[in-house]
């Protein structure tokens, strides 16, 4: 300004005046040699950390850039945005509102359930129950197009816990649930039997025990829906063999009774047998 061009034109010509230790006021003129001094910085001030991908305000620039600024104790910068706390993630930061089926919006998915009235879910599907946000969590039924239902437990939008499903065709599963398939215990009725025990990953898998209408009888190991392991098979009339499977046949070391109770055992290889023992 022209202020300070007339002051420094004085300082020029007349003798410098003696040092005095003259306080600045924040937002006052300087001279040009308090100016100079101002620019002058403790070591290591201006070398502020930032954190990666974090950008500091407008006003973080311009305390740094500005000739103007007087002298500060060493500190450390205070970004404008918030630091995450432990487990939160970038995508819990400032994360957009998330839809739901019906179109309604929602902070998070997180949170207690509430209950809403039926929505359709895909297509021709129907679903009345619990929520979370915008996904399906707690107890819930729905029907879909093609016939078959569901009702029971939900969480994160698949059937979770215990509930029943019901086929188009008419057969049913009532028990355990994980994930959208039978796991853990339950049972199943297909229509000319029925089967009680132990599923993994939507299979009878573990200990079983399948019976028939007509009165034929299974009990045993099961794995991916065939007889596999020691089982028990009885037959109507009064045939039993009890022994090693494997894929659904007898393999193995076995013992095989007939309907006069005369008994048989040795080795079988996919379901005959081989040589006694």
């Amino acid at each position: 300004s022209a202020a300070d061009s007339d002051s420094d034109s004085d300082a020029r010509s007349s003798p410098a005046p003696r040092k005095t230790s003259v306080p600045t006021v924040s937002g006052a003129r300087t001279t040009a040699a308090e100016g100079n001094r101002g620019v002058l910085s403790a070591p290591g001030e201006n070398s502020v950390p930032k954190a990666t991908g974090v950008m500091t305000s407008d006003s973080d620039s311009d305390t740094k850039s500005s000739p103007e600024s007087s002298p500060q104790p060493s500190r450390t910068l205070q970004t404008t945005t918030r630091a995450m706390s432990p487990g939160e993630s970038d995508s819990d930061v400032s994360s957009p509102p998330l839809p739901t089926h019906s179109g309604v919006s929602v902070s998070s998915h997180r949170g207690p359930s509430e209950k809403r009235p039926s929505q359709q879910v895909g297509e021709g599907s129907f679903y009345t129950g619990s929520w979370r946000g915008c996904q399906r969590h707690g107890h819930g039924t729905i029907e879909r197009k093609d016939g078959s239902r569901y009702e029971g437990d939900w969480e994160d939008d698949m059937p979770s816990g215990i509930g029943k499903e019901t086929s188009a065709s008419g057969t049913t599963y009532e028990g355990d649930f994980l994930k959208g398939k039978r796991h853990g215990r339950g049972i199943a009725c297909y229509g000319d039997r029925e089967y009680t025990g132990q599923w993994v990953d939507g299979q009878m898998d573990g200990k079983g025990n399948m019976t028939w209408k007509d009165g034929m009888m299974y009990e045993g190991q099961y794995k991916a829906n065939k007889k596999s392991g020691a089982g028990r098979f009885e037959w109507v009339g009064g045939r039993v063999y009890d022994g090693e499977w494997l894929d659904g046949m007898q393999h193995g070391i076995g013992t095989y009774t007939d309907t006069h109770g005369r008994e048989w055992t040795g080795k079988w290889s996919d379901g005959k047998k081989v040589c006694r023992s």
